[in-house]
């Protein structure tokens, strides 16, 4: 049968199946937090990352198969104690991610945070309502966090790839307490529309770790090319913008820093394709330093370095 069916049929069918079973867990996850405590709902949420890695042996074995080949382990067994740590992370970030609006509440952002790694500089901008900022990220740490914290100084612009379950992204976007950030599909991110919010004095965010196939400029990411957007380079060629790296990397049980690099200082040459590699690197390698300070907080189950052709 599977012969028989093309690639995109299957996939069909699979949503089919699958899109009901997930939106069914979500409502229920949704349902669950409003009852529970949020310590009760991070373990949950822990607990059930846990088994899944049991179980899902294609995202086990992509993650020990890119700790191993990034050098960050010596065998498969150390590789496979970083993937199992890693992906309990983030499990317990899910779980923060759907009982936010309390946690907020418990903690404040004094306890939750600590922004001493945050550059003078780049402080200076985000407090600036003015001034707009590019920043640029990866999937390490909890990102939503730092969106959270970004929104508190000016309105955040967050570009990412929508989920393959629409309902699922739907209850998503309505159950997040994303006050002043405004979600745009990387499809739907017109030029014009990221011009704007720059002028407007917003936070523009990217996650520069996703694969751009052939879309991409090849960048070397832990020792092997890996296919980037080039959104971030150009938009900051373009306006002029500050452009800066940052992360929200997780100290202890809800506590948090904020590392923020100062913004980017590189004089264009006048040939821009040579340009937007510079930049590129330069963000890469601030991500690069990042992973290797805290690999199991990185999401290593996701095919970054998959064939960037297409």
């Amino acid at each position: 049968m599977a012969a028989i069916l093309n690639r995109r049929q299957r996939k069909r069918i699979s949503r089919l199946f699958r899109h009901p079973v997930e939106n069914a867990g979500v409502r229920l996850a949704f349902g669950a937090v409003d009852h529970l405590s949020t310590a009760t709902v991070e373990k949950f949420t822990e607990s059930f990352a846990g088994i899944w890695y049991r179980i899902d042996y294609r995202r086990r074995r992509i993650a020990s198969d890119n700790i191993l080949a990034a050098g960050l382990a010596a065998d498969r067994r150390s590789a496979a104690a970083i993937a199992q740590i890693s992906f309990r992370h983030f499990g317990r970030m899910t779980g923060e991610m759907l009982a936010m609006k309390r946690i907020l509440q418990e903690e404040g952002w004094d306890k939750l945070i600590d922004d001493s790694g945050v550059d003078a500089t780049t402080r200076a901008i985000l407090e600036d309502k003015s001034q707009g900022i590019l920043i640029v990220s990866g999937h390490i740490g909890n990102w939503e966090l730092a969106a959270q914290w970004i929104a508190q100084y000016k309105p955040l612009v967050v570009i990412a790839r929508n989920m393959n379950n629409p309902q699922v992204q739907r209850m998503i976007e309505e159950h997040s307490p994303r006050r002043d950030v405004r979600v745009i599909s990387k499809h739907e991110a017109d030029t014009a529309t990221l011009l704007r919010c720059l002028k407007d004095g917003c936070a523009l965010s990217l996650l520069i770790d996703q694969n751009a196939r052939s879309h991409g400029v090849p960048i070397e990411f832990l020792g092997r090319n890996a296919s980037t957007y080039p959104s971030a380079a150009l938009l900051h060629l373009v306006t002029r913008t500050p452009l800066c790296f940052g992360a929200c990397i997780r100290t202890g049980p809800r506590r948090f820093k904020i590392e923020a690099d100062a913004p980017l200082a590189i004089t264009p040459s006048g040939n821009r394709q040579a340009d937007v590699k510079t930049i590129l690197e330069t963000l890469t390698r601030q991500l690069e330093n990042t992973v290797r300070k805290h690999p199991e907080q990185y999401l290593w189950g996701h095919r970054r370095w998959r064939s960037n052709l297409g």
